[in-house]
């Protein structure tokens, strides 16, 4: 449990950081970091997806509040032709894609210290 929530923590401070500085496409490197504390693959990808996902949700839940994301919403939902009752797909859509890009990436950092412990990058 404990380094599910050290892993969790690095998660959560290494995407916030990676979403501040715009390379939103590096989420798989913050869960991959902390997948690489918990040193499991399951909870590897839970650390990650939750933590990715998290962050994702906050920035999106802060950018409805200070910019008018309903009306961005409806637009996009227009364009594609989902209509004004459909509008809320893109932020699931958004939400599923943080989900996977963290929990592939905590699964990679999980890999990465199990190989690591093994010895096998060791000559």
């Amino acid at each position: 449990m404990k380094s599910f929530l050290i892993g969790l923590g690095a998660v959560l401070v290494a995407a916030f950081a990676f979403e501040l500085a715009g390379v939103w496409w590096a989420m798989p490197i913050a869960g991959a970091i902390g997948g690489y504390w918990t040193k499991k693959g399951g909870q590897g990808f839970l650390v990650g997806a939750l933590g990715v996902t998290i962050v994702w949700g906050l920035f999106l839940a802060a950018f409805a509040v200070i910019s008018p994301l309903g009306a961005l919403l409806r637009l996009f939902a227009g364009v594609v032709e989902l209509g004004d009752s459909l509008a809320f797909v893109p932020v699931a859509l958004a939400l599923m894609i943080a989900f996977l890009l963290g929990g592939l990436g905590g699964v990679t950092g999980a890999l990465i210290s199990q190989i690591e412990a093994r010895g096998i990058f060791r000559h």
